[in-house]
């Protein structure tokens, strides 16, 4: 409540308060939107960014939680018919897609991003606002999700056991392209094994 009064006094400072309570994580964000709302300060044309950004931030959550269940799937269930359904086909990712279109329009869209220099990308992340965070973060949700749907695939195909792949699948969800090289690796390391096998047999 103090810091809320202390940045009465400045408009800048107002705003980003709004900002920060419209993207917080608390137990009972309606709530507490609801009293922001109520207060003298609070304008009308505020709301639409300050309920915006309320809903980038659910919506964020969201996909965090949904790419979570479909990684634990992947990880300990592989064989359950869920997972085999979600690995039929990129569900995921187009569920991903649709809020990815919405943070990006949100967001005002990409149409001054530049992407052929470092610099520009640089300029790009100096920029984000939350929905154009949301936006980058998804992306990388949707993809490394199928990245690891096809390295199960792959490992299935070849009668890789599963548990030979957790590493790998672990470092494709955290650190995405790693988990290729990780499992590329792997897959050199089986076909040494195997070759150094054949030439120990008698003949």
């Amino acid at each position: 409540q103090q810091f809320k009064n202390e940045c009465k006094k400045n408009l800048v400072s107002w705003e980003m308060f709004l900002s920060i309570i419209a993207t917080n994580n608390s137990e009972n964000p309606i709530k507490l939107i609801k009293e922001i709302q109520k207060d003298e300060s609070f304008k009308i044309e505020q709301s639409s960014v300050f309920l915006g950004q309320f809903m980038t931030t659910l919506l964020f959550n969201f996909c965090n939680g949904l790419i979570l269940l479909a990684w634990c799937l992947l990880f300990f269930f592989p064989k359950k018919k869920i997972a085999r359904y979600l690995m039929s086909y990129p569900w995921i990712p187009l569920i991903l897609s649709t809020f990815y279109l919405y943070f990006i329009l949100l967001s005002g869209g990409l149409l001054e991003a530049d992407f052929s220099s470092l610099e520009g990308i640089v300029r790009l992340f100096k920029k984000a606002t939350p929905a154009s965070a949301a936006a980058g973060w998804v992306h990388y949700l949707a993809f490394d999700f199928w990245v690891g749907v096809w390295i199960i695939k792959h490992s299935s195909k070849r009668k890789i056991p599963h548990q030979w792949i957790l590493l790998p699948l672990l470092l494709t969800f955290m650190l995405g392209p790693v988990g290729v090289l990780a499992y590329s690796l792997l897959l050199l390391v089986r076909k040494a094994l195997s070759r150094a096998n054949e030439n120990e047999r008698p003949v």
